[in-house]
């Protein structure tokens, strides 16, 4: 029974923890745009690609990857599941920033779903069967929300700082378009990476408008859709863009302010569970332990 203990906790931690380098693995196609984008830059400049400098791929892109993709679609496509499921999902990946389709990663859940069935159903048959599906399910959307949230967080932490250099291009005398390209080549981060789409589809003759609305619709946060609604609108009425983009940074530290102080407000209901139920009875074992030891003691007597 003991061993049955062991194992029902050793595995899926083995298993969450392979899931997880999985995903990041399958989803970590940003490092290979961004080496296509160093070489294209390069190449733009006339400069040569030494050869030592050219990496060969691994030998889990070259012969892993291909594999374990093929098979998740090959799984997901045998499974009826609508179009507006696998669009909510795949909006959902863009979100968190993984470079994966929704058939691929509803099928790699399902084979991990697959794998982690055959320990858990030798050992506790159904029940096991049961676990290891429903787990593996719900471990995969948390941490695609947990992905969602933290990259969303990331984005706007790091805008005003990005605000401010644009703000500061504009007002030197480069146009909004030279100014955006000059932050891309200078920062780095999520939301770099998303103005650097919206500036590469500017490029390639998408009007600026559609551009920065599809960014605040990949980025979904309050504060870069009120960048873009501040930017058309400046465009609109002729108003300096310089002057409105100083405006939106402030208004995002005020947004971060004010989300901090919503948190700290939530700090003494949230340390309300821990102290009801974690330390107070440490407290009063601790207090009234002695004085209940004597009276057993003399009682005993």
């Amino acid at each position: 029974m003991n061993f049955r203990i062991f194992i029902l906790f050793t595995v899926p931690v083995i298993y969450l923890f392979l899931f997880v380098t999985l995903m990041q693995r399958l989803g970590s196609g940003d490092k290979v745009a961004a080496r296509l984008k160093s070489i294209e830059e390069l190449d733009i400049l006339g400069i040569g690609i030494p050869e030592e400098e050219i990496d060969s791929p691994s030998f889990f892109d070259r012969v892993v990857k291909p594999r374990l993709v093929g098979v998740s679609q090959a799984i997901s496509s045998n499974i009826p599941i609508d179009e507006e499921t696998q669009g909510a999902l795949a909006m959902d990946l863009k979100l968190a920033g993984i470079n994966m389709s929704s058939q691929t990663y509803i099928g790699m859940t399902i084979l991990c779903a697959l794998v982690l069935m055959v320990p858990l159903g030798i050992l506790f048959q159904l029940i096991g069967i049961i676990l290891a599906a429903f787990g593996t399910f719900v471990v995969a959307r948390v941490m695609l929300q947990a992905k969602i949230k933290q990259r969303r967080k990331t984005i706007e932490n790091s805008l005003p700082d990005t605000l401010d250099l644009l703000s500061s291009c504009v007002s030197a005398g480069l146009g909004f378009d030279q100014g955006l390209l000059h932050v891309i080549k200078r920062t780095d981060g999520p939301l770099t990476d998303e103005l650097s789409q919206a500036q590469r589809e500017i490029a390639m003759g998408v009007p600026r408008a559609e551009a920065l609305g599809r960014l605040a619709k990949r980025c979904d946060s309050q504060p870069i859709t009120s960048f873009v609604g501040a930017i058309l609108q400046a465009e609109r009425l002729g108003v300096p863009i310089a002057n409105i983009l100083e405006t939106q940074a402030e208004s995002v530290r005020d947004y971060h302010r004010q989300q901090i102080e919503e948190e700290s407000a939530k700090l003494p209901i949230k340390m309300l569970f821990p102290l009801v139920f974690l330390i107070f009875p440490i407290i009063i074992m601790v207090l009234l332990g002695p004085a209940i030891l004597k009276i057993m003691n003399s009682g005993a007597l």
